[in-house]
């Protein structure tokens, strides 16, 4: 029940709260058991049943005979506070407890805990003093099973701690690099360099950089923490503390973390503490850097004095190494097989160490003295995570991918341990992942940066700020075999110039594919810009070279002229199905996108508005609100539509089994619309059989242009299309509309 249970110093308050009002345990008749090992029975069930009188060894309880239940149909709610054996060792008015206290209990108890022998462990008196300093305190209860490694997880989370293995000892280090004091307590961090670092101190690999910098992605840097927290000064019930950084939320969006689970928290003064640590940390560290030294820069007093190269964390510029992290992890001086090892990053290995388990799990580790690193039996790296044979026998040959299948979806998990979804398509996913695997050397290349705008975008469609078509626009632009990333997957962005820009524009537009090398241009744009604002982009690479300004000219493309008449639409209408007129007239009379807009109204989108009904939505492309009024002929195609009993969430335009169509398939059906009127006139020698093709996208146009022709104000047309310029308006008309000259009739004298 408790941290110290078996110790047999439980104790508990002299109240017990029944119903609203308190009593102490003598007035209800309850005797309290102290869960000592090897108490007693209970006397009275002794008595009275002996035969099945247990004293529950270490189990602590209350208990009573006769027990009155009360006059109310309903039994009183009991609440009892457990006071365990640290409580109040703080002082008389904290009853928290330190946390370094409850984790070397729980990690050396042999009953309850993991049974680590205490040379395992570091005495950890600079990570109490933090806790104790910093107001870090809590009320550890173990109320279900957990493991050491979780445990020790959990705990330095919840404290901005880094749980390190060092000297064949768990360490606990504070992130914390300012003076604290309080509660009796003082913490001084240790911030003198280690080392002074120079450039020829450094070994790099042939063809690589130094230092290697990885920059954490801005979707990854959350400025929004919420910890639920268990709430004494409200009968324990569950509460929620958060911290948020409004600034950047009103530079960047909202970016919230899920909520973290911390019960052992019990003052909201403490829970709002730790949110706003994760806080701090999630938005101001946000580079790791990768670099290689020589065996001379051991640390002789922390780590094992074998030749050791691997991953470092700065955390304080490029002068204080931070050998560990939140999830940066050195094992060192392991005895495993009786020999010493030593080895790089190893996320799993360390968790399964601090686990303790009786036998290794898969592959041991070994020093391996030719690749100065750590290696199992199958690979390099000490990555001991994805290397394991899969149970089912790789039926859809994910074995490397760093793929795994979730509910049905495919997911991504980086080496930082970052799971990210990869959707259901099995092809897509295995090419995002040999991406993110990059087995070409592809980092930071065109290629590699498109993947993480791509993923940036896949945040900005989930925060609202971005359409699902323009990201599906961008994945088919940016597909690993089409010709965009053929042409600049493999160039630096800084190397790229507006020639290589304006040469792709030219070579494909002889290729007989101008348009869509523009749209592949105005991509690759979005993505440097996207490089560009984001702070990505290389020293000296501040201007995109896709630009206008850059001198770069689009190819000419061809309009979209085609005007649907009056007697096409009309033949059209008569043929299609009750689907086919619904979507051909609410486009025609709302001039809305099909595809994206009016494909996607439910009756939840009908509103009330000055004394009539509209019909409300906000424009997925232009993002502007609009309201349509439902007036004539689009009010009743909509209440028929509709039905008499509105279901608030299904399309307006619907199946009969009552799901969406998609654009796809209603397009199909308009088409096989068109061609039955084409046979009709054809077979009856009629005006159509020759009739161009249309598609529902057409009739927003011809709605525009009937409109215009009507005489109708233009300022009406541009609000009802929701174009920001008037400009934009005009052409959209006269495209599709040309007005036949008259020539001078004026006679000559």
């Amino acid at each position: 029940m408790d941290l110290a249970a078996e110790r047999t110093r439980l104790e508990l308050d002299t109240d017990v709260t029944a119903g609203t009002k308190q009593s102490a345990l003598e007035e209800l008749g309850l005797s309290f058991k102290t869960g000592a090992l090897g108490q007693a029975p209970w006397s009275y069930l002794q008595g009275a049943n002996p035969a099945q009188a247990l004293g529950y060894s270490g189990l602590a309880y209350v208990c009573a005979k006769d027990y009155d239940l009360g006059g109310s149909a309903q039994v009183e709610n009991h609440t009892f506070e457990i006071q365990g054996a640290l409580a109040y060792s703080l002082g008389s008015a904290v009853p928290d407890v330190d946390p370094s206290r409850a984790l070397l209990d729980l990690l050396m108890n042999g009953r309850y805990g993991a049974n680590i022998a205490s040379d395992r462990l570091d005495g950890m008196q600079d990570w109490s003093d933090y806790c104790v300093a910093a107001g870090l305190v809590m009320s550890p209860a173990l109320t279900e099973q957990i493991s050491a490694a979780e445990l020790v997880q959990l705990l330095g989370r919840l404290t901005n701690t880094a749980p390190v293995w060092s000297a064949g000892r768990l360490k606990m280090i504070p992130y914390g690099d300012s003076p604290e004091a309080g509660l009796g307590r003082t913490f001084t961090p240790n911030v003198t360099p280690v080392y002074d670092l120079t450039d020829d101190h450094f070994i790099p690999s042939p063809g690589e950089p130094p230092v290697k910098q990885e920059r954490k992605s801005p979707a990854d840097a959350k400025n929004h923490f919420r910890v639920q927290y268990r709430n004494r000064a409200n009968s324990y019930n569950v509460d929620v503390a958060e911290a948020k950084d409004q600034a950047d939320i009103d530079a960047h969006g909202l970016r919230s973390e899920a909520i973290v689970k911390a019960d052992w928290i019990t003052d909201g003064v403490v829970a709002r503490l730790v949110a706003q640590l994760m806080l701090q940390r999630s938005l101001y560290i946000r580079a790791t850097y990768t670099f290689k030294l020589p065996a001379n820069f051991s640390l002789v007093d922390s780590f094992a004095t074998a030749i050791v190269v691997g991953v470092f964390q700065i955390t304080r510029h490029l002068r204080r190494i931070d050998w560990g992290g939140a999830r940066r992890w050195w094992v060192a001086a392991i005895d495993v097989k009786g020999t010493q090892s030593s080895c790089g990053p190893s996320l799993s290995a360390c968790l399964a160490l601090l686990a303790w388990l009786p036998r290794a799990r898969g592959a041991l580790l070994r020093w391996n003295p030719t690749s100065q690193g750590c290696k199992t039996g199958q690979q390099n790296e000490g990555d001991l995570s994805m290397g394991r044979r899969r149970k089912d026998g790789d039926p859809l040959g994910l074995a490397g991918t760093r793929l795994a299948v979730r509910r049905g979806k495919f997911w991504y998990r980086h080496r930082n341990g970052r799971w990210e979804n990869m959707g259901t398509d099995l092809a897509a996913a295995k090419k995002a992942a040999a991406m993110h695997n990059d087995p070409g050397k592809a980092y930071g290349t065109v290629q590699w940066w498109f993947g993480e705008f791509l993923t940036d975008c896949k945040l900005r469609v989930s925060a609202g700020t971005l359409s699902q078509r323009t990201l599906d626009d961008y994945a088919g632009y940016a597909d690993y075999g089409g010709p965009l990333l053929a042409y600049f997957g493999r160039m630096f962005p800084d190397q790229i110039k507006p020639s290589h820009v304006q040469s792709y524009l030219e070579d494909n537009a002889a290729l007989g594919r101008p348009t869509p090398a523009n749209r592949e241009r105005a991509c690759l744009s979005s993505m440097l810009s996207w490089l560009i604002r984001t702070g990505r982009a290389a020293d000296g690479f501040s201007v995109n070279p896709c630009m206008r300004a850059s001198g770069v000219r689009r190819n000419p493309e061809s309009r979209r002229e085609r005007y649907v008449t009056d007697a096409e639409y009309r033949a059209v209408y008569d043929a299609a199905g009750g689907a086919v007129r619904l979507a051909m007239e609410l486009v025609y009379r709302t001039l809305q996108r099909p595809e994206v807009d009016v494909l996607a109204w439910t009756p939840a989108n009908i509103r009330n508005k000055e004394g009539g009904r509209v019909l409300s939505f906000v424009q997925s492309k232009t993002g502007r609100k609009i309201d349509i009024a439902l007036v004539g002929v689009l009010d009743s195609l909509v209440n028929a539509a509709v039905g008499q009993v509105p279901v608030l969430r299904q399309p307006i335009i619907h199946t009969r089994d009552g799901n969406a169509y998609t654009y796809t398939g209603l397009s199909a059906m308009l088409r096989r619309s068109i061609e039955r009127v084409k046979a009709a006139h054809k077979l009856a020698k009629g005006p159509l059989a020759e009739m161009p093709s249309f598609g529902l996208r057409d009739l927003k146009g011809k709605g525009a242009t009937d409109m215009y022709l009507a005489g109708e104000p233009i300022e009406r047309i541009q609000l009802l299309c929701g174009h920001a310029d008037k400009s934009t308006t005009e052409i959209y008309i006269k495209q599709r509309w040309q007005q036949t000259a008259q020539p001078n009739l004026r006679a000559i004298a």
